[in-house]
């Protein structure tokens, strides 16, 4: 195929044939020099590699165990009196109580990206995303209850 006129720096595209005879597939474009290819032949699933799994299960452990810590932490301060039980403990440890069940209940999400070759990405980012914010609303209710209590009313 000769270079056609009127394209400006991509005058040098041409079509190049598969190496391998017999086997029936669309002929592909290499560009020119100092371009690179891009094809848009449709959304195509995407394989992840079992890495990005392993570190997503990491990630679920990590803030189940910092939610039912900070949970543990929120109901010892009431039982041993340091802390009273008012909405703001109340609201952190729900937080933190949900955030934990979601860390728990995300990785569950996981073997369909593995074996069914499901694209996954956005449910457990999605989840991911939904634990930290829980865990920061826990955080920032719980230290919001303290400093009211400490600075305010003494």
């Amino acid at each position: 195929m000769s270079p056609r006129k009127g394209i400006g720096k991509r005058e040098g595209m041409r079509e190049s044939r598969d190496p391998q005879p017999g086997v029936s597939s669309a002929p592909e474009t290499r560009p020119a020099a100092g371009y690179t290819a891009v094809r848009h032949n449709g959304p195509e699933p995407r394989q992840l590699p079992d890495l990005v799994y392993h570190l997503w299960f990491a990630q679920f452990q990590q803030i189940s165990w910092l939610s039912t810590a900070a949970a543990g932490a929120v109901l010892t301060l009431v039982q041993s009196g340091l802390l009273r039980l008012s909405i703001g403990t109340g609201l952190s440890l729900g937080a933190f109580a949900f955030s934990a069940v979601i860390a728990v209940l995300g990785p569950l999400n996981l073997p369909d990206g593995i074996l069914k070759a499901v694209d996954v990405s956005r449910r457990v980012r999605l989840s991911i995303a939904v634990a930290v914010l829980l865990f920061g609303i826990g955080v920032g209710s719980l230290a919001t209850d303290v400093i009211f209590r400490v600075l305010i009313r003494k």
